[in-house]
């Protein structure tokens, strides 16, 4: 499911963390995504992308202080 075709930078955010709170595991190689759903608890398998910022922001941010956040290739 790609949810970010479902607004834009005015959409209010409450229908959006909704629908993230919905899973248990959430895949995304999208930044914003990952960083919510760690702090909702979520499983997260966190794809690096196309560029290294993904990778960064979870070995600088994320995996030692989230334990279900996992780093993934494609």
């Amino acid at each position: 499911m790609d949810i970010s075709l479902w607004g834009n930078e005015i959409t209010p955010i409450a229908p959006f963390i909704k629908k993230i709170d919905e899973f248990d595991i959430i895949h995304t190689d999208r930044l914003h995504v990952a960083i919510l759903a760690c702090l909702l608890h979520k499983r997260v398998h966190f794809y690096k992308g196309g560029y290294f910022k993904n990778e960064a922001v979870f070995r600088s941010s994320m995996r030692d202080y989230f334990d279900d956040v996992f780093m993934k290739n494609y």
